[in-house]
Parts: C-alpha cells; structure tokens; sequence
C-alpha cells in the first residue's frame, strides 16, 4: 500500500481543494434478521429465511402503517 507520507499528501491535497479525503469503506456486514451459522447449514433454517425474505417488504408496509397512524 501507499506509505504514510503519500496518503497525507493525497488527503492535504483533497483538503486544499475542498474535498475530503476519501475514507474507505470499512467491510460492514449488513444488519440480518438472525446470525446465520455458515458451519452447520440447515435446510430448514434456509427454508425459513426464504419466507423472511419473501415476507420481508410487506412486514415493511405494515410497519410504516403503523408507525404513521
């Protein structure tokens, strides 16, 4: 990668031109409705979060629904 000096200059020059420095997107997993266990796939958990997903826009709706009311 780019030494230390390198990336202060590219970030001073950003700076200077009004930028920001571009931070890097940090690998954030997304929020999940349950923690999904990669080491014991279970067909039926598979089956399950499936039906979340289908599920999942018209839970949104009704939520939103009620969060106006």
């Amino acid at each position: 990668g780019a030494t230390a000096s390198v990336r202060r200059k590219k970030a001073k020059a950003l700076e200077e031109a009004g930028g920001r420095p571009k931070r890097r997107r940090v690998a954030r997993t997304q929020p999940q409705p349950e923690p999904i266990d990669v080491a014991e796939p279970d067909p039926a958990y598979a089956a399950k979060e499936d039906d979340w997903e289908q599920l999942g826009e018209a839970d949104f709706q009704e939520h939103d629904d009620i969060v106006e009311e």
